[in-house]
């Protein structure tokens, strides 16, 4: 069985890296910027801009016009979205906290900063400590 998966991306996040980050957003903002014209336009926020708050001048120009005529069920609008396809026939890459399945390394890691940050964060100090144990061993063999 295939599943498919919309992944809604953070637009400020997007444009602060110029597209190297995508992060996932979990808030979707339409807004119309003016009672005098019928444009609107759509935010996508990842949960860190949604909780530390943005400028107006920041989701302004991170902003999608929507198509008034689009109806609101269809997703077709704004900066086309990755999709993301989970194949549960082929081995996947398991969240080692709740053993939820992913397709890639790079699902475990989003999944784990956003539901199992303190064990994420062991991860990323084992992973520094053994680049470290690696870089000090590669030094001691350069100066033997």
């Amino acid at each position: 069985m295939k599943f498919t998966r919309v992944v809604l991306l953070c637009n400020l996040c997007w444009q602060d890296t110029s597209g190297d980050v995508e992060t996932p957003a979990v808030r979707t903002l339409i807004f119309k910027t003016s009672d005098e014209t019928d444009d609107f336009f759509r935010v996508d926020v990842c949960q860190n801009h949604a909780e530390n708050g943005v400028s107006l001048d920041e989701i302004l120009a991170a902003a999608e016009p929507i198509d008034p005529g689009t109806p609101p069920t269809h997703r077709a609008v704004g900066r086309p979205r990755k999709a993301a396809a989970l194949d549960m026939t082929q081995p996947s890459t398991i969240c080692p906290v709740c053993s939820h399945p992913y397709a890639s390394k790079g699902g475990v890691s989003l999944h784990m900063k956003a539901k199992h940050p303190d064990d994420w964060a062991e991860i990323v100090i084992e992973r520094e400590r053994e680049a470290e144990r690696q870089n000090v061993l590669a030094l001691n063999l350069e100066g033997k």
